[in-house]
């Protein structure tokens, strides 16, 4: 799982942060990139580490529950106005 995370990171510097920041790369840091490789495989040990005694797996689908239930009453949301305004302008 680290290295897949790992592998990410270095494809998005790679090839989106490489080539779309070329003009910046003189202003941005080389070693900076690398700096958030380790933090990512830093805080990935954490959490496996973690694990153990606080149950991250399912705190996390907790949230993700509670996202998805925000991210529906949203939509919903926005359906109903727009079909709100829709009936408004027909009448």
């Amino acid at each position: 799982m680290t290295e897949l995370i790992i592998k990410f990171v270095n494809f998005i510097y790679e090839h989106l942060i490489l080539k779309v920041f070329a003009p910046l790369n003189n202003i941005i840091p080389e070693n900076i990139f690398t700096s958030m490789t380790q933090t990512v495989v830093f805080v990935v040990d954490l959490f496996q580490k973690i694990n153990f005694i606080i149950p991250v797996n399912d705190i996390f689908v907790c949230l993700s529950i509670i996202i998805l239930i925000r991210i529906a009453m949203f939509s919903m949301f926005g359906l109903n106005w727009v079909i709100r305004r829709i009936f408004d302008v027909i009448p």
